[in-house]
């Protein structure tokens, strides 16, 4: 993984950015992600547990209340169902 970081960083940097590594809780991580890039908005593949669904519900509500952009996408199944839907 190291090395593919390493590569992400040299490919970001040849076209003007950088990457940008914080650990810890996820609110607190993007938050200072946020502070630190100054992003507008935030963007990410959603997750399907039980528990990583209500982090990112409470997540995406702490961002759009602090004036971001804040949006999740289906990265990882063919067909998504939607709780409450057929």
């Amino acid at each position: 993984m190291s090395q593919s970081l390493a590569k992400l960083s040299e490919d970001l940097e040849k076209r003007g950015s950088r990457l940008i590594i914080h650990r810890g809780p996820t609110a607190s991580a993007v938050s200072r992600l946020v502070a630190e890039s100054g992003a507008a908005s935030v963007f990410w593949n959603r997750r399907y547990e039980p528990a990583a669904m209500a982090r990112d519900r409470e997540l995406e509500a702490k961002l759009r209340e602090s004036g971001l952009t804040a949006e999740s996408f289906n990265g990882s199944l063919l067909f998504e169902t939607v709780e409450g839907s057929q």
